[in-house]
């Protein structure tokens, strides 16, 4: 599986934000997060739906796997 960096997922939300105008990416606490607090929410449900994707996707394999082998 291709693990997603914590780089990596902020440069893909900040791409995606920016498709819907030109948000204040200003960071705040020490990075960890966005000043604008609609940023900053869309910021932390961005980070959820990525966690979930990682672990949905390693069931998956391993799901795919157990059956090629049954075969």
């Amino acid at each position: 599986m291709n693990k997603l960096t914590a780089k990596k997922c902020r440069e893909q939300f900040e791409h995606w934000i920016n498709l819907f105008g030109a948000p204040n990416l200003t960071r705040a606490n020490g990075g960890a997060n966005y000043a604008d607090g609609d940023v900053d929410m869309a910021w932390i449900a961005w980070k959820a739906s990525r966690d979930t994707l990682e672990i949905a996707l390693a069931v998956l394999e391993r799901q795919e796997r157990e059956r090629g082998e049954e075969e």
